[in-house]
């Protein structure tokens, strides 16, 4: 959600049901899915720092939750990122022009695009 602060992360789906880690990696994978503005691609490197330094002057990684991060990363495209690509086609995402330049850009993102804070 976005409110006058900023952007403010609210995950009903996963909320203390997966490990923090793997909610962040969802957040950078699909957050902008849904902004009707936002656009047509996942977050680039400038926005991908933005976004991770906020979070992380609310929640402190390990140094372990890190050494993770690629395969968090890796997890969730394959998991929630290939649900996406497949909905789109039920719900005609991939008819929208912003909508299939996004779906096409998360089935294609390397995952070093959104190195740790530490990197």
């Amino acid at each position: 959600m976005y409110g006058a602060a900023g952007p403010v992360l609210v995950d009903p789906d996963n909320g203390e049901r997966a490990p923090r880690l793997l909610d962040l990696a969802l957040a950078v994978l699909l957050f902008g899915n849904d902004l009707p503005d936002g656009p047509p691609r996942l977050f680039d490197a400038g926005e991908w720092a933005v976004f991770r330094d906020a979070y992380l002057r609310h929640v402190g990684l390990t140094a372990r939750e890190w050494d993770l991060w690629p395969t968090a990363l890796t997890y969730m495209l394959l998991e929630w990122g290939v649900w996406a690509a497949i909905h789109g086609d039920e719900v005609g995402d991939w008819d929208d022009p912003r909508q299939a330049a996004f779906l096409a850009d998360l089935l294609a993102v390397d995952v070093t695009r959104y190195p740790p804070a530490r990197a």
